[in-house]
């Protein structure tokens, strides 16, 4: 246990300071770790202060405070931000006089701070000192009760109140909805999360937690504590334990409550055991529906029981009888309020056994929402709720009587199912027109066996047409025509259309035109499903006609044939907005196809991938094929006219161009091309095979008007000729032989009458020119020289010891008859025009190697023999920035890199820091640190706890004063009003920089 004295050292020193009369002024906290201190041994009264390196912290006293004349305390505060070091010694000293007063002897202890995601603790240390006269001489006159307060009992007792309220209220066991409900996938078991009450304790279960259970029959029980962590913070703490029993207990001095959730017997069946809400209180969202015995409440409170009914209604609302209700029939239709009621099956009309008058507009009429009604409607209602059935009857104005039928549902919406298939809709069948029926009106709706008709009009679907249906005039269908063998249509005028197809969407005509280009109808051709398939509409679509219309009024036709996946694959559209006509093999935008187009516009026949086969260009010319530039080689495809493939029977044996042929790129001939009239070529032509000029009344003309490209540019390998041949005398004339042939010379020009040009050096004769023709008579250098009496390369002529006249080398005389010295002056070396020259090479540690300097255009570059040393960087040219952050501290000048131009102080004012930006000359001012000290927060903590109660009967809403947060609530059952509850809550204290704490919100 620790131990705690007052030195004698203090006693002496607070006489001396009482017999002076000066105050006695304790105001720092020593917090030492001495080795092996035994805290069980009493304190030796003459101890002084540890030696500095068992010293781990000092702090400065926060709080003094009186407890009586004779008793003062001392306190101080271990933030998060303090740390780390473990302690066992305390001590309270005089920071001016190092004088001790006081000394704890405790077990080690161990001080954590925030740091790395390590969450710190909080340490309060106090020493009461007790002496005659202490008030006085110590000058302290705040109550100690002001500031020093243990809130530990005081807490406990209010968190065991609240306990023991929820306890009041739930039970020792309460749960909501599905919370702590225990479930089963498979053979996994687990608990459900939710929310629940476990002996008073709140428990919120935030996931799904699996539980394993090996042995059955067994129990699940959840296990619920509320106990603190080491930041002060409280919480709940939430383990399920599988036992057949299991009571309250306490271990480590922390209470847990226990409750049984569900039992599970040998087989794996689970049963609930979990009470549903408060087992004593009604809740107010559950609007009674606790009540164990809603009867027996009821008739407490004498009100009417819900199975009682008015003329069989039940008296769950305002009842209103009819004329049927009390076995009278009402000779008056009563009419419906269209602005409430707008369906047909509405409660207040099928309730009406009878008729009604409808004015107004219904969602479930078969004419439509939009079909204004002025009609009569008659509903039968069977009696019984149960398999309730209801028929209506409907009779138009226009002459026309509607029925349905159903029977009550809970999915259908509504909640009536109608009966029987029709194309109208909401299960409407049209039973009588008057307006046109004929052959006993189609056998009284049978529908017909066979007969001659003038005019059938809007029948939903002839289902049983013994042989044929003969009209004078129209025959139209509201939903589908299906014939099992032929469907043949006659007229007899030629020039009369057969069939017409008029789309009624209901918001497009000739009057009416739509706004964008709008579908007007499609005819497809389907494949069944199965086939045993009679749906006529179902099926994947082959092909089909579709139709539309321009906002101008033109029309489109469009004819697809469409993929096994019924993707359109080839479209003819018929475009007559844009007078086109296109053939395509794509669904929206062809990869090839036939545009055909007015004369105001290109036609065009396209291949894949936008190659085109043939353009008019509507001026009088045409191309044709063009293709895309391949994206790697950036060339085009290739152009075949007259196309011979044997092996697969396909050869063109001629193509004939009348005309003159004018080529702008490279044309290629790959075998014998004969050309009878003119071709001009702007481009390169490439021969592979040989080239004949056969022309005998004029010459072959090779000329050139650009000096600087060359006549003819010749490409030929290595082991061939190239020049001008002989045919008739079957010879060379001029010719260029390659280098490998048998007599080794090397790319030499040769004409064969005797002369060899050998390259851009001279030439190389096979037969001598005689000296009497102006020749050397000689084929070598040589014996030309021997043969005109030249003096050789290695000959000495007579008498040329001395010229005949002297000459100057370099400035320096020289007539032959000695040696003379040229020196760096001589030939100009020391200097290059009229400046200095600068050596290269010679100094310490230098090469000799040849160096060079140079203009690029916008910077000097410097070249060492063939390596490149890059730019040379000037106050022009400055060198590239740099991330200056990747250096140390010692390069300072790396500041500029970052485009800074300048760094200091505005007006030489320290606390005034900022840089300049190079390229804006903006000015960035910087924090420094007295500033971001006083903003910045380094610490949070809870301030001390308050209780504030509602101030008055009727209040209804707390919250919290400004800077603070809720902690808890506080029941005064006492109370009958909003006064029996009031709230808990703290102050939310921040600690700056600068050591300062304050409250958040002042």
């Amino acid at each position: 246990m620790s131990q705690t004295v007052i030195t004698t050292a203090f006693e002496q020193w607070k006489a001396a300071q009482a017999a002076n009369g000066q105050a006695i002024v304790l105001d720092e906290f020593v917090f030492a770790n001495v080795p092996n201190l035994d805290v069980n041994k009493p304190i030796d009264r003459a101890e002084g202060v540890p030696p500095a390196a068992q010293i781990v912290y000092r702090q400065a006293v926060e709080k003094t405070g009186l407890v009586n004349q004779n008793a003062v305390v001392y306190s101080v505060t271990l933030g998060t931000d303090v740390g780390d070091f473990s302690f066992n010694w305390i001590g309270l000293i005089n920071k001016a006089t190092g004088k001790l007063a006081m000394v704890v002897h405790a077990p080690l202890q161990s001080k954590v701070k925030n740091a790395n995601g390590q969450q710190g603790n909080v340490l309060t240390r106090s020493f009461l000192m007790e002496y005659n006269g202490a008030e006085s001489q110590t000058l302290i006159s705040t109550p100690a009760q002001t500031w020093q307060i243990d809130f530990t009992a005081r807490l406990a007792g209010m968190d065991e109140s609240l306990r023991l309220a929820n306890l009041d209220i739930y039970g020792t066991g309460a749960f909501f909805d599905n919370g702590f409900l225990v479930s089963k996938t498979g053979t996994q078991f687990f608990v459900t999360p939710g929310l629940g009450y476990v002996g008073g304790l709140r428990a919120s279960l935030a996931a799904k937690t699996n539980i394993t259970v090996t042995t059955k029959p067994m129990k699940v029980w959840a296990d619920v504590s509320y106990h603190g962590t080491l930041t002060s913070e409280y919480k709940t703490e939430i383990k399920f334990t599988l036992a057949t029993t299991l009571k309250d207990y306490v271990q480590s001095g922390i209470a847990h409550y226990v409750f049984a959730l569900a039992s599970i017997d040998a087989n794996g069946a689970i049963t609930d055991l979990r009470p549903k809400g408060s087992s004593q209180y009604l809740r107010r969202d559950k609007n009674l529906a606790e009540i164990a015995d809603p009867a027996a409440a009821l008739n407490t409170l004498n009100g009417v029981p819900k199975t009682r009914t008015v003329n069989k209604k039940a008296l769950t609302a305002d009842i209103t009888l009819t004329p049927a209700d009390v076995g009278a029939i009402s000779n008056v239709m009563p009419s419906v309020d269209n602005t409430k009621v707008t369906k047909l099956y509405d409660p207040s009309i099928v309730s009406l056994s009878g008729g009604v008058t409808l004015a107004g507009y219904f969602d479930d009429h078969p004419m439509g929402a939009t079909f204004q009604a002025a009609d009569t409607l008659v509903s039968h209602r069977r009696f019984y709720d149960a398999g309730a059935a209801l028929t209506q009857y409907l009779h138009c104005t226009t002459g026309v009587i509607y029925e349905r039928i159903g029977i009550v549902s809970t999915t259908e919406p509504g909640g009536w199912l109608w009966r029987g298939t029709s194309p109208l809709p909401f299960g409407w069948k049209k039973v009588f027109d008057s307006n046109s029926l004929e052959l006993a009106d189609l056998t009284r709706l049978g529908v017909a066996k066979a007969g001659d008709n003038s005019d059938i009009t809007s029948l939903g679907k002839l289902t049983s047409i013994a042989s044929s249906v003969k009209m004078a005039v129209n025959l139209e269908v509201a939903s589908s025509i299906q014939s099992n063998y032929r469907f043949g249509i006659l007229r007899p005028n030629d020039y009369e259309a057969y069939m017409s197809f008029t789309s009624r969407v209901g918001t497009v005509s000739a009057d009416k035109l739509p706004s964008v280009l709008t579908s007007m109808g499609n005819v497809y051709f389907r494949l069944p499903n199965t086939l045993t398939d009679t749906d006529p509409h179902a099926g994947r679509a082959l092909g089909g006609l579709s139709s539309a219309v321009y906002p101008a009024g033109e029309g489109v036709m469009r004819m697809d044939a469409r993929d096994e996946q019924g993707a359109i694959k080839a479209r003819i559209v018929c475009d007559a907005q844009n007078d086109i006509v296109q053939i395509a093999n794509g669904a929206l935008r062809p990869d090839a196809g036939i545009n055909l187009y007015p004369s105001n516009a290109a036609s065009v026949i396209r291949g894949k991938n936008d190659a085109i086969i043939l353009r008019d260009h509507n001026n009088g010319n045409t191309t044709l094929a063009a293709s895309l530039k391949d994206a790697g080689s950036q060339t085009g495809g290739t152009l075949y006219i007259g196309y011979n493939r044997p092996d697969s029977n396909i050869y063109t044996s001629a193509v004939s161009i009348d005309s003159p042929v004018t080529i702008n790129e490279t044309i290629k001939a790959l075998k014998d091309a004969t050309y009878a009239g003119g071709m001009t070529v702007a481009g390169e032509v490439n021969f592979n095979g040989l080239v004949k000029f056969n022309r005998h009344d004029a010459t072959c003309q090779f000329s050139s008007s650009n000096a600087e490209h060359p006549l003819m540019n010749v490409s030929y390998s290595n082991a061939g000729n190239f020049g001008f041949w002989d045919a008739t005398n079957g010879k060379w004339v001029l010719r260029k032989r390659a280098s490998n042939l048998k007599d080794g010379t090397a790319d030499n020009w040769v004409m064969d009458g005797g002369l060899e040009v050998t390259g851009a050096y001279g030439l190389t004769l096979s037969t001598a020119l005689p000296v009497a023709s102006g020749g050397t008579g000689a084929k070598t250098a040589a014996d030309a020289l021997k043969n005109l009496g030249g003096l050789p390369s290695d000959g000495t002529a007579v008498a040329a010891t001395k010229l005949a006249t002297a000459r100057k080398i370099a400035g320096v005389a020289f007539d032959g008859t000695k040696d003379i010295n040229l020196t760096n002056s001589s030939v100009g070396l020391g200097n290059v025009g009229n400046f200095a020259a600068v050596q290269q090479g010679g100094g310490v540690g230098m090469g000799t190697n040849k160096i060079y300097i140079g203009w690029t255009g916008a910077k000097v570059k410097i070249q060492v023999d063939a390596s490149d040393m890059g730019e040379v960087y000037t106050t022009q040219n400055k060198p590239p920035f740099v991330d200056a952050y990747s250096k140390t501290e010692s390069n300072a000048h790396y500041i500029a890199r970052d485009s800074v131009k300048t760094a200091g102080f505005a007006s030489g004012n320290v606390a005034n820091p900022y840089m300049r930006h190079e390229a804006s000359d903006a000015v960035v001012y910087l924090a420094d640190r007295n500033w971001s000290d006083s903003r910045f927060v380094y610490d949070v903590q809870r301030g001390s706890q308050a209780l504030e109660n509602a101030g008055w009967t009727a209040q209804q809403n707390w919250e919290a004063p400004t800077g603070c947060f809720m902690t808890g609530l506080n029941i005064r059952p006492d109370m009958g009003d909003c006064r029996m509850m009031g709230k808990y809550y703290r102050a939310l204290m921040i600690r700056t920089a600068s050591g300062s704490w304050r409250q958040v919100g002042n």
